[in-house]
Parts: structure tokens; C-alpha cells; sequence
């Protein structure tokens, strides 16, 4: 038989509910983490992780045909007042995965950062890229309406189109009241955006938004051709 000190029992009790007291800290930040995300108010505030009462008023709402691999938000409140975190990781904002498309989505894939003029600045920082309205995008200055994808085939660059039916991750960056649209005639909301994007260049995509009349930001310049485009 061992006989164990009173030091080295009363050591080893302080290892373990250190550990205990670890594991009960983690176990709580996970779980503030997915309050944070599913929780959501149509009232235009979302209690955030440290209690506070934060300001939105936009929000992700997922667009994907596909079912989701793994449990995923379907809708995402987006603070007015900080950044917005997208990615593998279970403490981001958004959480993405996928059983199928393992690798897909970087552990830190993405951020919104909220901006001066009311909207958010997407920022990629992940392998496979964000894809805004089926454009790859390194930096771009969201409006209502865009649809962004993140994640995408690995030979496409800034700048370059992809078109991706089988994604998991579209998401539409939209204001938190928003109606939500009915799907009409088999064509949902991301089939009518590469109908309508499909295969255009970034200047050619704002000639058309300028041509609608889509809220865009008033920075105007005027290409060789004498044509005036809008940009973003």
C-alpha cells in the first residue's frame, strides 16, 4: 500500500478542479457562443454573448437549394456595432461545416465588418474565398440583396465567376425585416441571381445595378468609353 502526504493529496485536489473549473469555462463559452448565434429578434436587438444589448440591422439568411450536412444557422443576426465572425471555428458568429465538402470552409473563413454608411465590409481571409453574386471577392462593401457563397473551387482567383448549385454555404445579406420571398415556377433565390450575374465582369454586374437602380454607394467614375459606372 501507498501512503499518500497531505501536500500530494491536496496538490493533486488542485489540479483537478483546476481542470474542472477549465472544462466548465469552456463548456460555458461554447454555449454562449450558440446563443449568441440562434438567438434572433425581428425588434432589431440580439443578446450577444457578454449580456450586452447589441444593435442590428441586417442579417444572413441562408439561400442554399442544398440541405445542410451539419446543423447550421439558417438565419444570422449581423451587429451594427462589431464584427461578425464566419467560419469552422464553434466561437464564430456563424458557424459552417460540412460532412461532404470537408475542408471547405477555413477555420477563420470570413469577417463583416460594420461601416460608416450603415452596411458591413466583407473581408475574406480563408483558402477557398467568398463569392459575392458569384464573383470571387477579396474585400467588398455588401448592399441588401447580395448573395455571398463562401467557399469555392480552389483554381478560381479574385475577380473570377463561379457558378455553385451544390453549395451549403449561400447566404443573403439583407435587412433584419426583410419579407422572404416565395419561389416561383422551380427558380429560388440563387438560381435567379446566376440567371441574372451569370458570367459577367465585376464593371459589367455595376453597369446593370446601376441601370435598375439598385441602392449602391455614390463613388462615381468614368471608364474609357465615356460610360459612367457607380462603384461599390
Amino acid at each position: 500500500h501507498y501512503v499518500l502526504s497531505e501536500r500530494t493529496m491536496a496538490a493533486g485536489k488542485r489540479a483537478r478542479e483546476a481542470d474542472g473549473g477549465i472544462q466548465r469555462g469552456r463548456r460555458l463559452k461554447r454555449k454562449r457562443a450558440a446563443e449568441t448565434q440562434y438567438s434572433f429578434s425581428g425588434s432589431g436587438w440580439v443578446a450577444g454573448d457578454d449580456k450586452e444589448r447589441i444593435r442590428i440591422s441586417k442579417r444572413l439568411r441562408r439561400v442554399s437549394v442544398a440541405k445542410p450536412s451539419v446543423k447550421i444557422a439558417n438565419v444570422v443576426a449581423i451587429s451594427d456595432d462589431r464584427e461578425t465572425t464566419i467560419g469552422r471555428m464553434k466561437s464564430c458568429s456563424l458557424y459552417l461545416d460540412s460532412t461532404i465538402a470537408r475542408g471547405m470552409i477555413s477555420r477563420r473563413h470570413a469577417k463583416l465588418i460594420p461601416t460608416s454608411s450603415g452596411y458591413h465590409m466583407l473581408v475574406d481571409t480563408s483558402k477557398n474565398g467568398c463569392y459575392v453574386n458569384g464573383t470571387r471577392r477579396q474585400q467588398v462593401e455588401l448592399v441588401p440583396g447580395d448573395i455571398i457563397v463562401f467557399g469555392g473551387p480552389t483554381n478560381k482567383e479574385e475577380g473570377d465567376f463561379a457558378k455553385q448549385m451544390k453549395t451549403e454555404f449561400a447566404f443573403k445579406y439583407e435587412p433584419v425585416d426583410a419579407q422572404v420571398p416565395t419561389c416561383g415556377d422551380g427558380i429560388c433565390e440563387l438560381e435567379a441571381m446566376y440567371d441574372r450575374y451569370g458570367g459577367k465582369h465585376i464593371e459589367e454586374i455595376k453597369l446593370v445595378e446601376q441601370t435598375e437602380n439598385i441602392p449602391s454607394f455614390p463613388s462615381i467614375v468614368t471608364n474609357n468609353n465615356g460610360n459612367t459606372i457607380i462603384t461599390r
